[in-house]
């Protein structure tokens, strides 16, 4: 390690933190796709999930939102749903009233059918944070604010992770009091510095990057970013993209570490916090 870097971080370590730092607290989101590791669960990105990961006792939940040909956001990961029959259904290219009959699933006696983003954020209401997983290009933005705006949720009560530096300068421009953080498919001890001044000076505020596992420390990316006034998210603890052995132990890591946020599908580990 260079002796710049150890002095960074020894001036970083004088630094004062939030309470919210010092004691360790962490904002943990359920994943869009699952909310809970256990095998009785509702499926992903529907609205049952969000209010089952409410019940569950979750910060808030990560929903993946997709537009269609016709413009209407839905939260759906990808371009084709799963059916009940084990099948793959399109969807982009069907009108709305189409994709929200289509049934992806059951919960408790009844359908679930892929949401409209307003029907969701509806559902979401003030229970906690709704961060989208915003899978929309800035020029569909008017389309969103318009889902948005029917849903009735405060914009203090949103967030959204955006792909490009572009696309967050856009959500951040039309949603100021809301959170935007640009996403990284890549690991802490892969991601210099300079990509946190970048997303720094873009006006954006924070990072989504992938989560260690417990032998992988991030407590100097943490540090890094804060001395920047960004936020750091991590994704998916405990499942996604690796499995990890100690679940546990890499969640009091983040705590320790001041991470501000994570996905998370391990929902027994909430009232740890």
């Amino acid at each position: 390690m260079t002796l710049i870097r150890l002095l960074a971080i020894a001036a970083l370590m004088l630094m004062p933190t939030s309470s919210a730092m010092a004691e360790g607290k962490i904002k943990l989101f359920a994943w869009g796709q699952n909310v809970t590791y256990k095998d009785e669960r509702p499926v992903g990105n529907s609205v049952e999930a969000i209010n089952y990961a409410y019940e569950l006792g979750y910060d808030g939940i990560e929903l993946d939102t997709l537009i269609l040909d016709d413009g209407t956001p839905v939260l759906s990961h990808d371009d084709s749903v799963k059916l009940v029959d084990g099948t793959k259904r399109k969807i982009t290219d069907l009108p709305a009233k189409e994709v929200t009959a289509t049934v992806i699933g059951a919960w408790r006696g009844h359908d679930v059918r892929v949401p409209t983003l307003a029907d969701a954020l509806a559902a979401n209401g003030d229970k906690g944070m709704a961060l989208l997983d915003t899978r929309v290009h800035q020029s569909h933005l008017a389309e969103m604010q318009k889902a948005i705006g029917r849903s009735g949720i405060s914009e203090d009560l949103l967030s959204f992770s955006v792909y490009d530096i572009e696309q967050g300068k856009a959500y951040k421009a039309a949603y100021p009091r809301s959170p935007v953080i640009l996403k990284k498919y890549d690991f802490a001890a892969n991601i210099p510095f300079e990509t946190l001044d970048e997303i720094a000076s873009s006006g954006l505020d924070g990072i989504m990057i992938q989560s260690p596992l417990s032998d992988e420390p991030v407590d100097e990316f943490v540090a890094a970013a804060h001395a920047r006034k960004l936020t750091v998210t991590f994704f998916v603890h405990g499942s996604w993209p690796r499995p990890d052995p100690d679940p546990a132990q890499s969640l009091r890591n983040l705590m320790n570490a001041g991470a501000d946020a994570a996905l998370t599908v391990r929902s027994d580990f909430l009232d740890q916090n």
